[in-house]
């Protein structure tokens, strides 16, 4: 989580970026290939949260399992989603 926020602050910093989408789901490329890394690994939708927290001055986008019926929960949150179909 903290690798993360620093890294929206420096690319936010050091560019004209304003818009992130954050996938709520961690890879772990070690152990699963991209297939299994779709399903298995949990959705952690609180720490996109977090960061929109962290950032209420930028765009962020949620990505990673969302379905239709759960996007107003999201958009109480955040700026906007991709929604799984």
């Amino acid at each position: 989580m903290i690798f993360l926020r620093n890294f929206i602050g420096i690319i936010s910093e050091s560019s004209n970026c304003k818009v992130f989408i954050l996938h709520a789901r961690k890879a772990l490329l070690s152990k699963y290939n991209a297939s299994k890394n779709l399903r298995i690994p949990p959705l952690n939708y609180s720490h996109v949260y977090r960061i929109k927290r962290d950032f209420p001055y930028y765009k962020i986008v949620i990505n990673g399992g969302v379905e239709t019926l759960e996007a107003q929960i999201h958009l109480q949150y955040l700026d906007g989603m991709m929604i799984w179909t």
